[in-house]
């Protein structure tokens, strides 16, 4: 288990109380498809401890009339360099498997400059797709 306790409780009281509200998952590692995983199995009513919280409410999995399904099914990657920002829809990667995008942030000594060469990397994964 990787998420703290307090968003399963979080989201089931803002469920409970009925409010209209989003959901946001943001990571700088490798840790995505672990929060899919758990985060899911919570919606699910799987998850080995906080299923609990969802009892009188339902899974959020839209089987259940005015609870919206708050699965992910979906991951995106957003990249940013001096040139921008590129977000990548439907594509979850932190970079070539041999440097990460990660990895090249937490180096130390730091890089003088940008040397990931993200951009270039992206255009060759997606066009290899």
């Amino acid at each position: 288990m990787v998420m703290f306790p307090a968003v399963f409780h979080l989201i089931a009281a803002l469920q409970r109380s009925k409010r209209t509200f989003g959901v946001l998952f943001r990571s700088f590692g490798s840790d995505h498809e672990s929060i899919q995983k758990e985060w899911n199995a919570f919606c699910t009513m799987q998850h080995p401890l906080f299923s609990r919280l969802l009892q009188g409410i339902g899974p959020m999995d839209g089987s259940v009339p005015g609870v919206p399904d708050r699965r992910i099914h979906a991951m995106h990657t957003l990249y940013r360099d001096a040139l921008g920002d590129i977000l990548l829809i439907n594509q979850n990667t932190n970079g070539p498997l041999e440097k990460t995008w990660d990895s090249w942030a937490k180096q130390q000594p730091r890089a003088d400059g940008d040397t990931r060469n993200g951009r270039e990397w992206i255009s060759k994964a997606i066009k290899s797709e």
